[in-house]
């Protein structure tokens, strides 16, 4: 995959995995679950894609700094 490709999807993905997360916080924010653990749950993804986020930046920085 050259290395535009490669830039394009991780952008992509890290722009999919933030409209993840706003959703997943909304949907926290608005009350709409029910209980504490629906809440912690919900709240564990979205700490999971926000890792994401970090390594896929990690990714695109290696790719432009070689």
């Amino acid at each position: 995959m050259s290395k535009k490709r490669e830039l394009y999807y991780l952008r992509s993905r890290i722009m999919i995995d933030i409209e993840q997360i706003n959703l997943l916080l909304d949907y926290i924010s608005t009350f709409k679950t029910e209980t504490l653990a629906e809440a912690s749950i919900l709240a564990s993804i979205a700490l999971a894609k926000g890792k994401s986020i970090g390594k896929n930046n990690e990714k695109i920085s290696k790719i432009l700094n070689c």
